[in-house]
């Protein structure tokens, strides 16, 4: 995770970036399940076979990281993920978390 986090650019990103993300073969399912009205991707979410992580921009710090990581079979996974987000993007965001951090779809049952 940590090489994929550095190559990422220190911006936003498009929707265009997230899908180039998603094919990588190594990864099963990706979504930026919201952009900004400038068409940004400020998170993300990328499901490997044994976990998923909630990918973040940092604009403090102009860096991506690990928001948080699930146990890909853990019960309660998406709805742990979906607080962790949301938490972090109003602690970063303020009111435009709910722009950044929406509600995510229950992928990973």
């Amino acid at each position: 995770m940590d090489t994929l986090l550095e190559a990422l650019p220190p911006r936003p990103l498009t929707r265009e970036d997230v899908i180039g993300i998603c094919d990588h073969e190594a990864v099963d399912w990706g979504a930026a399940p919201a952009t900004t009205d400038d068409g940004d991707v400020y998170t993300f979410l990328l499901v490997f076979s044994d976990a998923a992580y909630g990918i973040g921009y940092d604009n403090t710090g102009n860096r991506w990281g690990v928001i948080h990581k699930v146990d890909r079979e853990s019960e309660g996974a998406v709805a742990e993920l979906d607080e962790a987000i949301t938490e972090w993007a109003t602690e970063l965001y303020g009111e435009q978390a709910d722009e950044i951090a929406p509600d995510l779809p229950d992928v990973l049952g």
